[in-house]
């Protein structure tokens, strides 16, 4: 097992929360308060060799953590009301942990992640199962993607850095996916982006990345000249490669 301090938190509700976290790639924990105290829950028995991605919201009662297990394949972890079980969901050996999203349309679950062949992959939930399909990147994907959905009605925005050192935008048109590259200029380090939308505007996008020479860098959907901007936030080497940004 690779060791691993990762852990995601995960606000439920008010007074709420759970801490999805691994103590190494092997084991994932569930470190929830229940309104009085904390308490540590082993859940799950497949073995994992990513970080956890949790979600909640789906429908009601329920929670999913995936990961990718030590078969290289997409798990799901899942809360069913009563008990944790543990479902193999994707077909397509996985290269990264994934990203999970849900609200794309009624009743749908997506989970983005990076393939062997350097593209990127969505294994979904139609309502009946499970589907896999190839959406982009052209075997030029070199991080774990990071998916957003909000910005605009029926718009989904998979954001990655590519092996070019820019950071790339696989996003659904409304008709199909389209790979766009949107910002830094070859500097990028290939860790995951960490996009939000909202910030100084409904029609603002940005995605936080990190550069070679360790500088924080928002790259944002400037509405005013219909174009990505880049801008340097921070002039300090950021020693941790896992961003996280959260309004």
């Amino acid at each position: 097992c690779k060791e691993s301090n990762g852990c995601i938190l995960l606000r439920i509700r008010r007074n709420f929360v759970r801490i999805i976290k691994n103590a190494n790639y092997c084991d994932r924990y569930d470190t929830w308060w229940n309104g009085y105290q904390w308490q540590d829950t082993r859940i799950g028995n497949v073995r994992m060799s990513s970080l956890p991605a949790p979600l909640y919201g789906f429908s009601i009662g329920r929670m999913d953590v995936f990961y990718r297990g030590e078969d290289g394949y997409l798990w799901d972890t899942f809360w069913d009301g009563s008990r944790w079980q543990d479902v193999k969901i994707g077909n397509v050996e996985m290269a990264s942990q994934p990203s999970p999203l849900y609200g794309f349309s009624s009743g749908r679950m997506d989970v983005f992640y990076k393939g062997m062949d350097g593209y990127i992959y969505d294994t979904w939930w139609t309502g009946i199962n499970w589907q896999t399909s190839q959406l982009g990147g052209s075997g030029n994907v070199e991080s774990a993607p990071a998916a957003l959905y909000g910005y605009s009605v029926g718009r989904m925005d998979i954001f990655w850095i590519g092996k070019d050192g820019y950071l790339w935008d696989t996003w659904w048109t409304g008709s199909h996916w389209q790979d766009s590259k949107i910002g830094g200029k070859g500097d990028c380090l290939p860790v995951q982006p960490s996009p939000i939308y909202g910030f100084g505007g409904t029609n603002r996008m940005d995605v936080f990345w990190k550069s070679l020479n360790g500088c924080i860098v928002d790259t944002w959907w400037n509405t005013n000249i219909l174009a990505w901007q880049d801008t340097v936030l921070c002039k300090t080497n950021v020693g941790n490669d896992n961003l996280c940004c959260n309004m």
